[in-house]
């Protein structure tokens, strides 16, 4: 397994998205647990068949980006907003960084670290505080879609609804990174 991965780990990112994608439609292919899961999901989302499609193959990307995130060269960071993270790192406030897919939480947690002091806790469940978070959302919906648009509205409950269900099914990890200056 480990020379796979260092092998996977040497190849050019737009070969790991290929493969990826093919593996993202193997799994959902195959397991009828994945694809029940994710078909629940996309309906409570309300996206349409187009961006199914594509997220299927994304999550088969995600997975196969973290041996070159592992063990290949460090990608590049150009941080969006780097003003607002040294002011809040400088005031003592906490930052929330929120990732698309797990390969960015791996980037977001490196180009941190290079920049500031990083310390990691992991927290074993997050379940009742997504449900929380998207029990939120919905009572705030109205506000967030004046101020994005609707398909934002569904993207964030489609986020949110499926890490809370990875959480309650058990099948999840995350990890919660408590950020200092100490």
């Amino acid at each position: 397994m480990r020379l796979l991965l260092h092998a996977l780990s040497k190849l050019p990112l737009r070969w790991l998205h290929a493969i990826g994608a093919c593996a993202g439609w193997l799994a959902y292919g195959l397991s009828a647990t994945y694809r029940s899961r994710f078909q629940s999901n996309a309906q409570r989302a309300q996206i349409s068949a187009a961006q199914i499609h594509t997220a299927i193959a994304h999550a088969g990307k995600t997975i196969l980006e973290l041996p070159r995130l592992w063990l290949g060269k460090r990608p590049t960071v150009a941080w969006d907003g780097l003003e607002l993270i040294d002011s809040a790192h400088a005031e003592g406030r906490g930052i929330i960084f929120l990732t698309p897919h797990l390969g960015c939480f791996e980037v977001t947690a490196q180009a941190y670290a290079q920049r500031y002091h990083l310390g990691a806790t992991a927290k074993a469940t997050l379940g009742e505080t997504v449900r929380t978070w998207r029990e939120r959302f919905a009572k705030n919906r109205a506000q967030a879609a004046a101020i994005y648009d609707e398909r934002f509205c569904r993207m964030w409950e489609f986020y949110l609804a499926a890490v809370e269900l990875e959480f309650l099914h058990g099948s999840h990890m995350v990890f919660q990174l408590l950020l200092s200056t100490k």
